[in-house]
């Protein structure tokens, strides 16, 4: 079922239950604009609830009507069938801020002015801003009357509403986040609570890394997607070694991932992937697969006796042995998923979530056969309900071909 038709369909479901067994206690929904058809449902059937209440984010109650009617009507559905989608009417600004909770409140059939403001503001200097903000984003049609506000308003009190808002230009996106990290960590040092509010999800990411560099943890309320954590890159670059043959950039990006120990101290680890790459990896393309990997690493040891081989590339003995053992430990981690990779034909998810739990457990296992710190904290407990999800998912008889299920699966 497509993703997003399930959860119209769920949220419908609960707005459907809402009207037919309304509960006793208190139902609140803060924060949403109903944007979604499916979600505006569910919000009118919580008005409609006796002890129902909607917390809208951000209302403009000092807009003007007729700027708030030039806002435009609700989207009326065309009548011809060769444009079934929801027009806008002429004259809406569907990109207004204020256009979503217009729309809303249009639908629930509720006037502006019977909004009641859940906190007002009692600095006069957030009562200015507010209100300076508000003239800003007047809609195009009724631009004209900002000569109005600056006639009521004098300089002074423009100037009051602007206090302590400063203006910071930055050469470049990894100069900007550093210097909001600045300013976060100086908060923190004066004993103050600071909250960096951005829709750029680049510039949140940044900014907590900038400040990971001094052991400052951030709550990031908008959550990371799961494929950007570091359990959840291990577990797809081990796929990937297992279903698309041992690349050599996934290969090093894998040995050299700091959840990566393959049964070794992680000095060891660290140090064999750099004789690995120095050794065989920069040279002919090894044949795809562990094995492959195998018959590079004989064929380059045999070719380093020669005189010809540079410097550089020359590797002791007991670099050798340290390469081979960590190939022979990688070919060992990778078989369960490897195996499934040969078969012809679809193969129970469950099945190959098994094997790639084994092979995560095998790469990720310390010296004590430990893989605790893979699933240690919120991204490692995020990993393993994603991997119980999928063994659930058995359940319902899903099958698909083993190399499909990769990441990446076009070189194949």
């Amino acid at each position: 079922m497509d993703p997003k038709a399930r959860r119209s369909a769920l949220i419908r479901r609960e707005a459907a239950r809402l009207r037919q067994s309304p509960p006793q206690g208190p139902v609140i929904v803060a924060g949403s604009t109903g944007s979604v058809p499916a979600t505006a449902e569910l919000l009118a059937a919580v008005a409609d609830l006796p002890r129902g209440a909607i917390v809208l984010p951000g209302l403009d109650l000092d807009m003007d009507d007729a700027s708030w009617e030039a806002l435009g009507e609700a989207p009326r559905p065309r009548l011809s069938a060769k444009h079934p989608a929801p027009a806008f009417t002429e004259g809406s600004v569907s990109g207004h801020p204020q256009y979503g909770l217009k729309l809303l409140l249009d639908r629930l059939k509720v006037l502006r002015r019977d909004v009641l403001a859940l906190c007002p503001p009692e600095s006069p200097r957030l009562v200015a801003r507010a209100r300076l903000v508000s003239e800003a984003l007047r809609p195009a049609a009724t631009t004209d009357r900002w000569t109005g506000y600056l006639a009521r308003v004098s300089p002074d009190a423009r100037a009051e509403a602007l206090t302590e808002v400063e203006l910071l230009t930055a050469r470049n996106e990894a100069e900007e986040a550093l210097a909001v990290a600045i300013a976060l960590r100086e908060a923190l040092e004066r004993g103050e609570t600071a909250a960096l509010v951005s829709p750029d999800r680049l510039l949140a990411r940044r900014v907590a890394e900038e400040l990971g560099r001094w052991s400052i943890t951030v709550d990031d309320s908008a959550g990371r997607p799961l494929d950007q954590t570091p359990p959840a890159v291990l577990a797809m670059l081990a796929a990937r070694l297992a279903l698309e043959g041992c690349v050599p950039l996934d290969l090093l990006a894998l040995l050299k991932h700091p959840l990566a120990r393959l049964g070794l101290p992680a000095k060891e680890i660290r140090a064999a992937a750099r004789s690995l790459e120095r050794g065989v990896l920069r040279g002919p393309l090894p044949r795809l697969g562990s094995g492959g990997l195998a018959e590079a690493i004989s064929a380059a040891r045999l070719a380093s006796e020669g005189a010809h081989v540079p410097r550089w590339k020359k590797l002791v003995e007991a670099d050798w042995t340290a390469v081979e053992d960590l190939v022979a430990r990688l070919r060992a981690a990778l078989a369960p998923l490897e195996r499934l990779a040969e078969q012809d034909g679809p193969v129970p998810v469950v099945e190959l979530t098994s094997a790639h739990a084994e092979v995560l457990k095998a790469i990720a296992g310390d010296e004590t056969g430990s893989e605790a710190e893979l699933y240690r904290g919120e991204t490692g407990d995020a990993l393993a309900l994603a991997l119980a999800g999928l063994m659930e998912a058995g359940r319902a008889g899903l099958a698909v071909p083993a190399r499909a299920s990769g990441p990446r699966c076009s070189r194949r």
